[in-house]
Formats: C-alpha cells, structure tokens, sequence
C-alpha cells in the first residue's frame, strides 16, 4: 500500500499545475460575469433600467458551464486523492475512471494528441480494484503513451473479455520499448495485466463480481 501511495502522490504533483490551470480559467470567467452581473443589478437599483434578460440567461449559463468543470476536476481530484478511495477495492465504473482521469490529464493530452474514446457509457462495467487505482492506471497508461511518441491521433477503447475489463490504447507509429515503471509497479502491487501489442497498450483491470463475497478480485 506504501508504494501505491507513492505512486499515486508523484502523478498528483505532476499533475497539478495543469490541473490549477484548468480550474482558473473557468473561476476567472465565472468572477468576471458576477462582476457584470453587479454592475446591471446596480444600475437597475440606482436608475431603474431593467437588465436585458437574455444576455443576464447567457451569463447564468457560461456560469452553469463554468462551475460544472471546476466540479469535475474538484470531484477526479477527490476520488483519485482520498485515502479510502486507493485502500478499498469497492467496485468502481471504468467509464467514471476513465472520465476522471481524462479531466485530470487533459492539459497535457489537448497539446500533444488528438484523442478519441470508443466505449458505451450507457453499460457500466464496474472493476474490482477501486476508484484511485483505476484512475491512476488509466493516468499512467497515457503517461506510457505520451512518452513513446507516435502519431497525433490517440484512441482508447473499452471492451469487456472473460472477466477483464480491457483499457487500450492505441497510436499509430507508437513504439513502447518499456511502459512507465510506475505502472509496471501499480500492475505488480495491484493485479493489473498489463501488456504492448504492436503499436498498443492494453490494461487489463479485474472486473467486479457482484457474487463475490469479498469483493476480491478472482486470479
């Protein structure tokens, strides 16, 4: 567990300065419509002039929009840091994990890859490893893939075989000669399969079974 912790404390430290950067944009966009909103509120208490309803609409939704993304890199970052959430292995959805962590990541993804996601968000595939170590998988598989180069497109593909859930991915021209040895440890402490194909990265997470008594994974 000490070395998952180490593990997960490196990539939140790398992370973070993206992570800033993504939530001041929309705070600052968020600061500059309520002071907008003020001046319009102050004009109709002093003069009587009646804000225009449909610009005051628009500045609620940029705010709504706003708020939202604060809140999803506020809620990856809370999965991925809370203590409970890396030593329990209660079953997680990896379409939430993989959301999570493109939110985490996407500072770094929007400016070197181009990235398209092929599951069904609508079928919840739910893995037995947890929250924080699903994320942190899925973070170090773009990690692995980021380093070894390639092509501008990335694609990552969620399918479900024989009890694993399969996270790939894939960049032409890609060559891994040694994936990030951070996750080859995380595989190592966390039975995850891990494996190149080619020009493929492919994560084997251990799916949830509900009939287990335990919530361990079955090897």
């Amino acid at each position: 567990m000490q070395e998952l912790r180490v593990i997960r404390d490196q990539i939140v430290v790398e992370l973070l300065p993206g992570v800033i950067h993504e939530i001041n944009n929309p705070l600052g966009a968020i600061i500059m419509n309520i002071s907008i909103t003020k001046e319009d509120l102050i004009q109709w208490k002093e003069q009587g002039t009646l804000p225009d309803a449909g610009l005051m609409s628009e500045t609620c939704h940029d705010m709504d929009i706003a708020s939202e993304r604060i809140n999803q890199h506020l809620q990856a970052l809370s999965y991925l840091c809370g203590a409970r959430f890396l030593e329990e292995r209660s079953s997680f959805d990896v379409n939430l994990a993989l959301r999570h962590a493109l939110t985490l990541y996407h500072n770094r993804l929007k400016r070197q890859v181009k990235i398209s996601v092929d599951t069904q968000e609508d079928d919840y595939l739910y893995l037995a490893c947890g929250p924080a170590r699903a994320i942190l998988a899925i973070l170090l598989g773009f990690e692995s893939v980021l380093a070894c180069g390639g092509g501008r497109d990335l694609t990552v593909r969620v399918t479900e075989v024989g009890g694993r859930v399969l996270v790939t991915f894939s960049r032409e021209g890609m060559k891994i000669d040694h994936p990030d040895e951070r996750l080859v440890a995380l595989a190592r402490v966390d039975d995850i399969e891990l494996s190149v194909r080619g020009a493929e990265l492919v994560l084997g997470l251990v799916a949830h079974d509900p009939e287990s008594a335990t919530g361990q994974p079955a090897l």
